[in-house]
């Protein structure tokens, strides 16, 4: 993909990503940033998906963060995996496999 090509892939090809055992689903919401406690054993995330459910930390790492900033406070629709982590303390992530700005349609099963 090239530039502002969408949908934009984030983890999809990735082997945790793939190897995880969760099912994808598609989820629409408000990306959003979240505060961030600095310090060991924290797993808080930059960004939080709002949907109509649910607030999900968006796992990123650094590469990602930086290319989902600008969706921040738009709505978007991704696929992706939630992944319960409250075994470890926290509460439900999303690992986005995909992310669709909700008015693009696109489906990236056919890519």
């Amino acid at each position: 993909m090239q530039g502002n090509t969408l949908p934009l892939k984030i983890f999809a090809d990735k082997s945790f990503y793939k190897e995880h055992p969760n099912t994808e689903i598609t989820l629409t919401g408000i990306l959003r940033t979240s505060t961030v406690r600095l310090g060991p054993n924290t797993r808080d995330m930059p960004l939080r998906l709002e949907t109509s459910q649910e607030n999900l930390s968006v796992y990123v790492t650094r590469r990602e963060e930086e290319l989902l900033l600008p969706f921040v406070n738009q709505e978007i629709k991704v696929i992706g995996k939630r992944i319960d982590q409250r075994q470890s303390g926290y509460d439900f992530e999303i690992w986005i496999a995909w992310i669709i700005p909700n008015a693009n349609e696109i489906d990236v099963t056919k890519n």
